[in-house]
């Protein structure tokens, strides 16, 4: 679940909400909700700024596993 995964990256990279927001270019508010699963599907403008602001891929940070083949 992205609530999960980003909190989880997030403080691995040592940040609080607000630090994340402001790098980010989004509101606090914005974080708040999706880390407190009130906003369950976050636009993809927020998840590319998200994963480039924590240097991760769209991928790792919705938790998704590649695909085997």
């Amino acid at each position: 679940m992205i609530s999960d995964k980003l909190k989880s990256l997030r403080m691995q990279a040592g940040l609080t909400q607000l630090e994340l927001a402001k790098k980010a270019g989004l509101s606090l508010g914005t974080i708040t909700q999706i880390e407190q699963k009130i906003t369950k599907t976050p636009t993809s403008d927020v998840l590319i700024k998200l994963a480039d602001t924590l240097c991760v891929s769209v991928d790792k940070l919705l938790g998704r596993k590649p695909p085997k083949n």
